[in-house]
This record gives C-alpha cells, sequence and structure tokens, in this order.
C-alpha cells in the first residue's frame, strides 16, 4: 500500500510566488549571494543542459525562479519593461540586509526608514527587475494607534 501524497508539498506555504528572469544562472546566484536563498529543486531543459526553474529556499519560504520564454509569453520584466509585482521580505537585520542587498548590486526605490505602521522598511529593485519590499517590525501598534498615525501621515 503506497503513503497518502500530501497535496501540498512539505515545507511550503499555501501561495508560492514565481518570478521570471531572464538569466535564471545569474539570478539564483544573486539571490543566493545576496538574500542568503539556499536553491532547493531546480529543473533542467530536456537536453539536460539548461536550467530552466529554480526552488530557492529564502528564511522559511520558498520562492520559484522561472527562465524567461517569450514563445511561451512568460515574460520577466526586462522584456515587460518593468515589474508587476513585489516580493516582501521581513528580516531579523533590515539595515545589515539593506545594506548587504545595495552592495550585490540591487538599486533602491524608496529610503530604508522608520515608518508610521511601526516597521523600518525600504524597497529595492534587484538586477533583474524585481522589487523586493522589507523590513523589520519594530513596534506593536494597536488598531487605533496605527489609525491615528495613518491619518496623520495622510493629512494634506
Amino acid at each position: 500500500m503506497s503513503k497518502k501524497v500530501s497535496p501540498i508539498p512539505r515545507g511550503y506555504r499555501t501561495v508560492t510566488p514565481v518570478i521570471v528572469v531572464r538569466g535564471i544562472q545569474d539570478a539564483v546566484e544573486f539571490y543566493r549571494g545576496c538574500f542568503g536563498a539556499e536553491p532547493s529543486q531546480q529543473v533542467l531543459s530536456p537536453d539536460g543542459l539548461t536550467v530552466v526553474a529554480a526552488t530557492l529556499k529564502i528564511g522559511n519560504s520558498f520562492v520559484r525562479v522561472m527562465e524567461e520564454s517569450l514563445e511561451n509569453k512568460i515574460l520577466s520584466p526586462s522584456a515587460l519593461g518593468g515589474a508587476a509585482a513585489s516580493l516582501h521580505l521581513y528580516i531579523n537585520d533590515i539595515d545589515t540586509f539593506w545594506q548587504q542587498a545595495l552592495d550585490c548590486g540591487a538599486r533602491p526605490i524608496t529610503a530604508l526608514q522608520d515608518t508610521y505602521w511601526g516597521e523600518r522598511h525600504g524597497i529595492v529593485v534587484d538586477p533583474f527587475g524585481h522589487h523586493w519590499s522589507m523590513a523589520s517590525k519594530i513596534e506593536n501598534l494597536s488598531k487605533d494607534e496605527l489609525a491615528s498615525r495613518a491619518k496623520e501621515a495622510f493629512a494634506c
């Protein structure tokens, strides 16, 4: 009798982001060196010579990376002229992680700063065009405190 198969692979959450890049091997190396990603799986082309997809573990989460395929309309931010989504990372030491991202070649979209919603937060774009929002929580706020700060932040 065979063992029951779990419909969600072990270690995965319900939603797993998939990002499309132009130059998957360089992207995997970037995410590994810059974000501490651990490759856990890769898919090779039929001839076995080219990586076409990889699964990376960043912290306790998985991200899949796919090579762009123009003929299948699987497009990277390079082909689209910008990113269609952003990935968000929660980091223990955001200041060190932020500087590491910049040192690896990510470019800041926003400054790293303390926010009204109680996080130290910033956004970078990686060399492959993907936006990475990153933060460390620095305050626990009640709903009322958050609403008051938001009202103040957006007051004209």
